[in-house]
């Protein structure tokens, strides 16, 4: 977590000050799971980051904003993570969404 804290400080700085903790601890949480791989998203899913568990075929787009929500995909997250939100959510091409309110982190444990 403390190297991908590092990497990801330019970004984490435009977080509002007040959120930043609760945005980091997502992040941390994250983190722990052990992902293959992370990397940072552009275009519709700009503020995301990934989170690739490889062996799981679970790819988590975890977002950086308070009050979003944590996307996870399958096998298809590159192609998927090109298209906006809303391409997304209207075609049900997600594996699940998760909604940044209480009990987000018992959803997301059940996944990953």
């Amino acid at each position: 977590w403390k190297k991908l804290k590092q990497e990801l400080e330019p970004v984490l700085q435009a977080v509002k000050k007040g959120n930043k903790p609760v945005v980091e601890n997502r992040l941390e949480v994250l983190s722990a799971k052990k992902p293959d791989f992370t990397a940072v998203g552009t275009a519709g899913f700009n503020g995301y980051i990934i989170f690739g568990f490889k062996k799981k075929s679970v790819f988590v787009l975890e977002s950086m904003w308070y009050g979003n929500a944590t996307y996870i995909l399958g096998q298809d997250w590159k192609k998927l993570s090109q298209m906006t939100k809303a391409e997304i959510l209207n075609g049900n091409l997600q594996q699940a969404r998760i909604i940044h309110k209480e009990g987000w982190q018992v959803k997301l444990n059940r996944i990953v």
